[in-house]
């Protein structure tokens, strides 16, 4: 039975081309001969998977993927002899696409199983001020109290609010992804209500993040209603509403850390991001747990859009790049090159006593990471309802 579910994948190496376009679904004959009837009917339920979702199956010739896959189980006599043959199809067919946020794990390392991460400083929301502005750090949300997190992130943009900021600096430099609605619950003041992104699977079916009342959720637009993720306990609304923010990114901003990234494109006030280029993980990825041993198979089924419309699935570029800033592990609140553009560009702004506007910074643009834009709607069936998008969609990725 399949439960899709959004994860967090690093990224591998890219090894041979994939196949040409094709969508055959028939599975040919292969050289399988040694293969046991459970191992086969287990690497099939993978490979039916990866079929039915992958964004970009269209690129994909998966009667000869299948094929090639297969016979790298040719004598596999259980599910964990199959492993290999699984991971090969990502690293093999979706790797050389751009895909990073597909993976694999064995039932011993499937995510979602454990705990959050330790005390460590890295991965606690932070805050203090620079001067006259808000410092916010938000790092990787992840574990079992989702509403938790949220809470502190919004009692953390409360204690920063009293002392009255002009403008705000969100650092994402260490924020890798984790459950996107506790973020968004929490970051309700900063980000506003309303639907702030979206993302669309291999159907053009769409579906739409929201945060209202320190509610996030998705929106799906087929049936007119908001499923509500994670909801903070409290509401706040800052002393000066629509503030002036930066917003600092770097390699390790990642999946869930990169919609907040989007969800300022097209921001009510200025906003203006500083760093270096994503990770490029502006995919949403649809995950199972394979029966009977429940090992874990994450496929990106779509990609990202901005609150303008734009698609992603790429890696998203700084307004101002700041090349030799490879600064995102350093201590949170570090006066390092990003942080101090920021701080200057928020001087400018007249809600800092400045006279400027985000006209008066020229956008300094590195080239964009080689991952490959959307050609527009896919029209290939999707044997998986795309109300996975809504109703049976996890919190993390």
């Amino acid at each position: 039975m399949r439960f899709p579910r959004f994860g967090v994948l690093a990224a591998t190496a890219l090894v041979a081309a994939c196949g040409s376009k094709d969508n055959g679904t028939t599975e040919p004959v292969t050289p399988t001969t040694g293969m046991s009837t459970t191992a086969r009917a287990y690497l099939t339920e993978a490979l039916d998977f990866e079929q039915d979702v992958f964004y970009w199956g269209d690129k994909i010739n998966w009667t000869t993927m299948r094929a090639d896959v297969m016979s790298k189980a040719a004598n596999a006599q259980k599910p964990s002899d199959t492993y290999n043959a699984i991971q090969y199809s990502i690293d093999h067919y979706f790797r050389p696409l751009g895909d990073f946020h597909s993976g694999f794990w064995p039932p011993s390392e499937a995510p979602g199983r454990t705990d959050s991460p330790p005390n460590n400083p890295l991965y606690l929301v932070q805050g203090q001020m620079l001067g006259k502005v808000a410092y916010l750090y938000v790092p990787t949300f992840a574990g079992l109290n989702p509403k938790g997190r949220a809470d502190t992130t919004l009692a953390m943009i409360k204690a920063l609010d009293a002392n009255k900021p002009c403008g705000w600096i969100i650092d994402l430099r260490t924020n890798p992804g984790g459950t996107w609605a506790a973020m968004f619950a929490g970051l309700n003041p900063l980000v506003g209500d309303g639907q702030f992104a979206g993302l669309v699977d291999n159907t053009n079916a769409k579906a739409y993040f929201y945060v209202q009342n320190g509610e996030a959720g998705i929106y799906d637009p087929s049936t007119r209603k908001n499923y509500p993720q994670v909801t903070a306990s409290s509401t706040y609304t800052l002393n000066h509403p629509n503030p002036p923010v930066a917003l600092l990114q770097g390699p390790w901003t990642a999946s869930a850390g990169e919609i907040i990234l989007l969800a300022f494109k097209g921001y009510p006030n200025a906003t203006r991001s500083f760093g270096t280029n994503s990770s490029g993980d502006t995919t949403v990825p649809a995950g199972e747990y394979l029966p009977p041993d429940s090992a874990y198979l994450n496929i990106t089924a779509a990609i990202m859009f901005d609150r303008t419309g734009k698609l992603y699935g790429n890696a998203i570029t700084p307004d101002q790049v700041i090349p030799s800033d490879t600064t995102y592990n350093r201590s949170p609140g570090a006066r390092d090159l990003s942080t101090t553009a920021a701080l200057n560009w928020l001087a400018t702004r007249p809600e800092c006593g400045g006279t400027g506007s985000t006209q008066d910074l020229p956008a300094l643009r590195a080239n964009p990471d080689a991952f490959p834009q959307s050609t527009g709607p896919r029209t290939r069936p999707l044997n998986v309802s795309p109300y996975f998008l809504t109703n049976r969609a996890a919190t993390t990725f």
